[in-house]
């Protein structure tokens, strides 16, 4: 791989980090990296990648971390610098693609050189590994959040594109996901669960037997059906067509001006709350995505296209799950705990279940929430 470094004078702040991130170029290609060093002596480096995620480069020999974590976001490999003729051997540090990513890199990178990495990158990177470690772990979640927010608006929008105009704000109204509920989205006896992946299959965490079973749904609302819509994503990479990707920021105008259009005069209040739910999506792992503020942001621009969407109905006697009674007959065991893996066929019944694809799906839902 290639890599283009550019020398910055000595900082030592958190701020001063910061705005340097903020500066940094994404490469032209997959294969370069324009490595901006954060000490005279290049030492440390910090890059962003064509996704536009950080990477912190330490030179040296190959760094071995204590944490399995680290480990499997830490690489060590030599870089050919445009006009010199040796290779820079470094270890890379990828961060996960999380809303406050920039943040984070900046308070490492003051870390790391608060620990001495100017003098011995690889014993400054061994002092900060458990603080590395938790950075990653925190990242890890608010991506997750991220994927999660894409999934319910991918059905949201699908939704009020396809449902007509009297019903588009009972359909936003509906979405419930923006806060810790049973259900992502509620038409009144209809429940709709949102599980997003980057897998190739329809492989997702079950956080309860709630999330699998009938009659759970908001606020005690009384449930008569299930449906789990499985989505699976792709993140595109550098000079993706944008003709069939998309991004959250594009997906969440998507949804406002479908509003704006159905709703006319009074859809300022619809959107507003709806924008306020986005915010609010996540914050306990601090994503926060503010639309009018971080729309550009180059975090939440990453596009992405739709891979599959499937949408199950849950009480189908072929889905054979872990469901309540399963655990109340084991009454050592606190049903509130219990959390495992749920992997999807692809088809339960012929073409019946699932119903393949967003708008398909889309439909399916406003069939069954007829009463809307």
């Amino acid at each position: 791989m290639k890599a283009s470094p550019t020398m910055t004078p000595d900082l030592g702040s958190y701020e001063a980090h910061l705005e340097l991130i903020a500066r940094l170029e994404r490469p032209r290609s997959a294969n370069d990296r324009i490595i901006t060093w954060c000490d005279g002596d290049g030492a440390l480096g910090i890059a962003r990648s064509p996704e536009g995620r950080i990477e912190i480069f330490l030179a040296g020999p190959p760094i071995e971390p204590r944490s399995k974590i680290v480990r499997e976001n830490l690489e060590h490999q030599l870089w050919w610098r445009e006009g010199k003729e040796d290779a820079l051997s470094a270890s890379r540090l990828l961060l996960p693609a999380a809303g406050h990513f920039d943040q984070v890199a900046a308070f490492l990178c003051t870390e790391l050189l608060r620990n001495g990495a100017s003098e011995n990158p690889g014993r400054a990177f061994w002092k900060a590994e458990p603080v590395i470690e938790l950075a990653i772990q925190r990242l890890r979640i608010a991506d997750r959040a991220i994927l999660g927010l894409i999934g319910e608006l991918l059905l949201l929008e699908a939704l009020v594109r396809a449902a007509p105009p009297n019903k588009v704000a009972a359909i936003i109204d509906a979405w419930k996901g923006y806060r810790e509920t049973a259900r992502d989205l509620q038409f009144g006896g209809v429940g709709v669960e949102v599980k997003t992946t980057t897998r190739s299959a329809s492989s997702h965490l079950i956080q309860g037997v709630h999330q699998v079973e009938v009659g759970h749904g908001v606020d005690g609302a009384p449930e008569s059906t299930l449906l789990l819509l499985s989505v699976g994503i792709q993140w595109a990479g550098v000079g993706a067509d944008p003709s069939n990707t998309t991004s959250l920021p594009r997906l969440v105008a998507a949804i406002v001006d479908r509003t704006r259009q159905a709703l006319e005069v009074s859809a300022e209040p619809v959107i507003a709350e709806l924008l306020r739910r986005i915010a609010e999506y996540g914050s306990s792992a601090e994503i926060g995505y503010d639309h009018t503020t971080m729309a550009d942001s180059a975090v939440f621009q990453r596009p992405f296209r739709s891979a599959f969407v499937r949408c199950y109905d849950m009480a189908d006697d072929q889905i054979h799950v872990l469901r309540g009674d399963d655990v109340r007959a084991k009454p050592n065991v606190d049903t509130d705990s219990v959390r495992y893996r749920l992997n999807l066929p692809e088809q339960v019944r012929g073409d019946i279940n699932p119903t393949v694809g967003m708008n398909a799906s889309a439909r399916r839902v406003l069939e069954l929430a007829d009463g809307l």
